[in-house]
């Protein structure tokens, strides 16, 4: 039982320490490359296109774009 709790513990922590040396050595890497994470990217993406989207759709339906705020 003990040695169960030992083990598991264990692996825990091996686990754990992994994802934030990943973790850092990912954002160490972007940041001196200064780069933007893909996930970043992916929903600055995602967001232009729905601007694009809703701009077609407005002007179909023949209303006013709103002023974009920045």
């Amino acid at each position: 039982m003990v040695l169960g709790v030992i083990l598991y513990e264990g692996v825990d922590v091996m686990v754990h320490l992994g994802k934030i040396t990943y973790n850092a050595a990912r954002g160490i890497y972007y940041w001196y490359y200064d780069m933007e994470y893909p996930e970043v990217e992916r929903e600055k993406h995602l967001l232009e296109d729905m601007d694009k989207i809703v701009a077609r759709l407005e002007k179909l339906e023949g209303r006013p774009q709103k002023e974009k705020k920045s």
